[in-house]
This record gives structure tokens, sequence and C-alpha cells, in this order.
């Protein structure tokens, strides 16, 4: 089977008032070439969506053509697809799907659109050539200029100015022309690289998963390690995979408080987290051993357990939250709870009635042994009640020959290869834990020619051994959670590999610091000043500059804020200006100022990016982001 990869991109309108959208620029050109003169460039999508055959596509059986960002370029091929070729959708009484690509026939059509929104793939069938859009960025979860940077291209990001009159059929100028060969090239020459390495899959978590399947010595000796635990039956009536999946949590993510600190502070940062949490400690692997309450739950050498228990928690003096709780009416399901209790009226009660039914404050929870030791260290522990639990073999050293692999490329290579080794040394322990939810979404055209969305709740997704996707998430919020209990004085926040300590370096206890060493600690930086706001909403000030975490704020924002701050402490005046000129940033915003106390609740700031769907495809649009 032959396969041809490329690259391509869309040039879409930007305009005020607009209403409709349409492609005024498009550019392909294939993996492998980095001539910019053999970039064909179009302009406009029925040109690029009719050039396959001049292209010399039908020749082959297969093409890949890779956008960055298929979210975005993908809605316009959408359009142009529902208005001129056939959906392979199947819409029947009993069912909704997608037939396989070898059953679709000439001029259809069919596409992976996760329930959530998340974009994979546009298959389109011409003649017998498969053509599939994919997304380059689920290899490379970065922007082009960061690709660009990270991998060391020849070409790099140049910039254009998005707004103006524009539209399909117009005249392309030589400055756009070259923008759009760069924004093809860069992701083209990082593409060659990941693929010249043997990698076929087209996400990064899959090319891990791949990888190390082969590194097992194949699919029978990887299954025989890690069996399908859906495939397991527990004696308690579930399989394996539903009993350990509520234990499966992300990193730890705190803020113990909306704070303005005006003292220096330090934010470390843990070298290769997950790759030392995968090297360093007993993982679970093969078939659960399943023990009823009966059976004294405990930690056996040589074991990973999991819990299932009921009881009600409250937190102890001067200890770190450890728990949430998901998919309850009681807890918002990111807070780290400081109790079960339920709060009524300004007082905690085991029982309340809430809708007229009366709820019990008594959590029924599955945990994995490092988060129940946990729990039982930074909580008291009330109405106690183990419902079973079960154990699995555990052992170190199962990922080891593919982590040296990739740590050896990493420490000793630069540019796209050690780029690349970057994203499979932490991309593989979530492959682990996928869900059997494969619901997907499809789409039709409204009667204003826009995409309008409609999902399908289905259920068959490969799943893998989520056992020890669980293990290593809750062992890296071990090793995060204990060094910032040893530094609780000083503590301010932490993000899943990372803590900010309101203290000099030297006063940091009980932490290994070392700039590579993986599992120790790199000091990130040294801040003056820093206000944090909650998860994922802070900032720090280093001289005169400030960096800025905010949840669903863009760059553009993100600069306004910047500036704003800039010329409030003596910037140089004539250089900010010009960059609000340069990139069309709020100048009226930027010369009023911003000052650290004004970064709480309520704080608007102009221009964020966001995605609107109109006829024709997606518009990016700005609008003001306001701190809730």
């Amino acid at each position: 089977m032959s396969r041809h990869r490329y690259v391509a991109d869309f040039e879409t309108t930007v305009y005020p008032g607009q209403e409709s959208t349409e492609v005024w620029a498009a550019g392909i050109t294939e993996i492998g070439d980095l001539n910019p003169d053999n970039v064909t460039i179009f302009n406009s999508i029925d040109e690029f969506m009719t050039s396959f055959k001049r292209l010399g596509f039908l020749k082959w059986s297969s093409v890949d053509i890779y956008f960055h960002n298929l979210k975005f370029d993908g809605s316009f091929i959408l359009n142009w697809l529902l208005k001129h070729k056939h959906h392979a959708l199947v819409m029947s009484d009993a069912d909704i799907y997608f037939p396989k690509t070898k059953h679709m026939y000439s001029g259809s059509f069919k596409y992976l659109c996760s329930d959530r929104g998340q974009f994979f793939s546009i298959t389109y069938k011409l003649g017998n050539t498969v053509i599939r859009f994919l997304d380059s960025a689920k290899l490379f979860p970065m922007s082009i200029e960061e690709i660009g940077n990270s991998f060391g291209t020849v070409n790099k990001k140049l910039s254009i100015e998005y707004e103006g009159v524009r539209w399909a059929g117009c005249a392309i100028k030589e400055h756009e022309k070259e923008y759009l060969q760069n924004d093809l090239l860069v992701p083209a020459e990082a593409l060659d690289a990941f693929f010249s390495e043997g990698h076929t899959k087209s996400t990064i978590a899959s090319c891990c998963m791949e990888e190390f399947i082969n590194i097992c010595g194949g699919k029978k000796e990887f299954y025989y390690l890690f069996p399908k635990l859906k495939d397991v039956i527990l004696p308690c009536g579930i399989n394996a995979d539903e009993y350990i999946r509520p234990s499966y949590k992300g990193g730890y993510c705190y803020c113990p408080k909306q704070t303005h600190i005006k003292n220096p502070g330090v934010t470390l940062d843990v070298n290769s987290l997950y790759p030392f949490v995968m090297e360093q400690f007993e993982l679970p692997y093969g078939n659960p051993t399943y023990h009823t309450k009966e059976e004294e739950f405990r930690h056996r050498d040589g074991r990973y357990a999991f819990i299932h228990f009921k009881a009600n928690f409250r937190l102890k003096k001067g200890k770190l939250p450890t728990i949430q709780i998901k998919n309850s009416p009681l807890y918002p399901s990111n807070e780290w709870l400081k109790t079960s209790y339920i709060l009524k009226n300004g007082k905690y009660y085991a029982n309340a009635l809430i809708g007229g039914i009366k709820i019990e404050s008594r959590q029924e929870m599955t945990l994995t042994e490092i988060d129940f030791f946990l729990l039982k260290e930074h909580y008291d522990i009330y109405d106690f009640e183990v419902l079973d639990w079960i154990d699995f073999p555990a052992q170190k050293g199962m990922f080891s020959s593919y982590m040296e692999k990739y740590f050896d490329i990493k420490m000793n290579t630069r540019g796209g290869r050690r780029q690349i080794a970057k994203l499979f040394l932490n991309s593989l322990y979530g492959k682990f834990g996928t869900s059997e939810d494969s619901s997907f979404k499809f789409c039709l055209l409204d009667s204003d020619d826009k995409l309008k969305w409609y999902t399908v709740t289905e259920k068959n997704k490969e799943t893998y051994h989520v056992a020890v996707a669980s293990a290593i998430t809750s062992l890296a919020r071990y090793w995060t959670i204990t060094h910032a209990q040893k530094n609780i004085k000083y503590f301010r926040y932490a993000d899943t590999d990372s803590l900010h300590l309101e203290c000099s370096l030297e006063e940091v206890k009980g932490v290994e610091l070392h700039d590579t060493k993986i599992g120790a600690w790199a000091c990130e930086c040294k801040w003056d000043e820093g206000v944090f706001v909650r998860q994922k909403t802070y900032i720090e000030r280093t001289g005169n500059v400030i960096d800025i975490t905010a949840a669903g704020m863009g760059k553009k924002a993100k600069r306004n804020l910047c500036l704003a701050y800039k010329l409030s402490h003596g910037g140089d005046k004539k250089e900010i200006l010009k960059e609000v000129s340069e990139k069309k940033l709020n100048a009226k915003f930027i010369e009023n100022g911003f000052e650290l106390e004004d970064f709480k609740k309520g704080l608007v700031v102009p221009q964020n990016m966001k995605l609107k769907n109109i006829p024709g495809g997606l518009l990016l649009y700005e609008q003001d982001f306001e701190l809730k």
C-alpha cells in the first residue's frame, strides 16, 4: 500500500461585521520536500478540493494531508463536502454510524470527531484513492512557531495582518504567499523528522503505544503483561476496568486561597515527573486478585492494590487536601475537599435533604493504595467500611527499555530528534487509561449553511490496562503532595509537577534540587511578587516582567496585560506603542495601565480570541476575557 503525505493550510477571511467566511488562500506541499518552489497555492477552497486529480493523487491508494488544527481548517472542508459530495453517514431507526473505509464509494466522505469536539480525521474517497485529512497538532501539541523553535527547522513562522478586505479569488500578495509557504514548510520539516523515525499513527499517544508494544516484543507479549481488564469479570459482578476506573484521576492542581504575595518566592518543577514514576516505582501488571471485605486490606510486597470502601473524612490541621469526588451533586468536581460532611446553614451534617431526597455524606470511593495512604495521613476518617479490594502483581522496570531509549536521545541529540524524544517520554502513560467511551459527533448544514452538530453516545473503544495508568498518576500526585507538605509553611500553589513557594531557594526543605536529574526539582524561576487566584490562574512578577497563567486567556489578551503592566512601571513607552501598532493590540487598555491588585474577579481584558461557527466555516474573532 503506497502512502503519500502532505501538509496543507488555509487562510480565511477576517473583517469587521463578518457574517460568513471563506478560504481566500490555500496551500499544499509534500512532506520531505522543503523547496518553497514546490508549494502549490490556491485562492479558494474550491480550487483546493478539486485539485487532487491534477496533483496526481489518483495514482496512489492513499494520501494523508496534515493540517495544524484540523478543527478549524476541517470546518471549511466539511462545509464544502456537505455541499458537493455524499455524506457516508448511515442513519437508520436502529443505529447511526459511519461505514468502514473499504465500503465507501467514490465521492463519499466521513470524519471522526469526539463528543467533546476533538477532531481527528476527515476521510474522502476519490476514485479508489483514500484521502485523509489529519491533525498534526495531535502529534505536536504546540503552535507552529513553537514547532519551528523546538525542532530547529530551517524555515520559521512569519506574520501577516489577518484582518483585511480579501475574498476567494482575490490576488495573493508576495508576502502573503511567503507567510503561507512557511506555515506549510515548518510542520512539514518536523513531520518528516517524525516519520523518518518509523512512527505511523495519527496521535502522539498512539505512536507511543505502538513503540512500546514493539519494545515488549509484539502484541502477544504486551497483552500477557497488560491484559484487557474489560475482559476480566470480578466476583462482585463488574469487570476490572469498571472497578478501577473511578480511581483514575489527573494531576494535583491546588490553590489554597486567593492571595497577593508581596514577598519573593520560587517556582520548582520536577524533572520528567511521569517518566520518573514509571522508572522508579513498582507498578501493577497482569490480572487482579479479588478480596472480600472479610480479608483485611493491606499492602503486600510485590503487589499493588485498589480499595473500594465507604467513609466520612475531615482534613487534619496543617495538612493539604488530597481527595476529589467526581460526579456528585454535593461537591465541585475539581475541588480538593476538606471534608465529606455536608455544609448547610453554616454547619456540617452527616445527612441532608436535597430535592426532597435524604443524602448521606459518607462517600463510596475506590482509591489506589497510594491515594488511600494519603487519605489516612491527611484526614481523620469516620464510619469506615471496606466493601472489597483487589490487588495486582507489581514490579519496577517494565518501562525501562522504552524510557532509556528516549532519555538517551533526549540527552545526546538536538533539534527534531530531541523534541520527539521529549514527546515520547511524556505521552505513553495516558494511553493505558483510554476509556471505552467512543461517543462521537456528526454534522449537517442548517438552513443558514452553518454546521450543526449532533452527539451519538457509543462505548466500544479499545481499552488497555487502566490499573497501571491510575497507579502512575497516583504516584505523581503523591510526589508533588508530599514535597508540598514538607514546605507547608511556604506553600502557595501546585500544578501537577510544580510547586510555588513563598521563600528563598535556601529555605526550601526536604527537596532534592538539581537542574537535570530525573525526579529532582529544578528551580524554574525566582519571582518577586505573586498573585494566586485559583487553579490555573495566577501571575508571578520578576523585575518588570509578569508571567501570566489564566485558563481561557489567549496570547493576545495576555500580551495586552503584560504591556499594560510594563507601561505602568517604567517601560519604554515608544517601544511599547510600537509593538501595539505592529501587533494591533488594544492601545486604550494598555495606556490605562495594570496593577497586580487588579488581577481578581471582574477583571476584563480585551482581544481574547474565540471561535464562532458561521456560514462557510469557523471564524476566529476577538472577545473580552473576564476573570470570573
